[in-house]
């Protein structure tokens, strides 16, 4: 287990407003491009990819995001949208975090910007 999948699991996912979503059929939409980014996912199982539309409508594939990892962050981005879209590729279950609790939670541990950027730049 990851750092940041640590310390997700331990001090953010029973925070209040932290959701969890288990779709139970492959391809269900977690959130679309051009939607609102106001919350980020924290993968617990399954798989999950992200993907852009191209100029002739064909799927590009972005990422692949395994269990543990963090997804969905144009939430702390300046215009409020989604830039990819995500969708379900395997079963398993996600943790929706609204964009406020996040951020309350790192005013407390101002350190997770570290980690996260580290474990960033691990997954290029």
């Amino acid at each position: 287990m990851t750092e940041l999948a640590q310390i997700i699991r331990t001090n953010v996912l029973s925070m209040e407003g932290v959701t969890q979503f288990s779709p139970n059929r492959r391809a269900a939409s977690l959130y679309s491009e051009g939607s609102p980014a106001e919350s980020v996912y924290f993968l617990e199982s399954g798989l999950v990819k992200t993907y852009k539309l191209g100029g002739d409508a064909k799927e590009i594939t972005l990422e692949i995001i395994m269990p543990g990892e963090l997804f969905g962050l144009e939430a702390f981005g300046l215009d409020g949208q989604r830039e990819v879209a995500a969708e379900i590729l395997q079963e398993g279950s996600v943790r929706v975090i609204p964009r406020d609790v996040f951020l309350k939670f790192c005013v407390s541990r101002p350190d997770i910007w570290r980690v996260l950027r580290s474990e960033e730049h691990t997954s290029e």
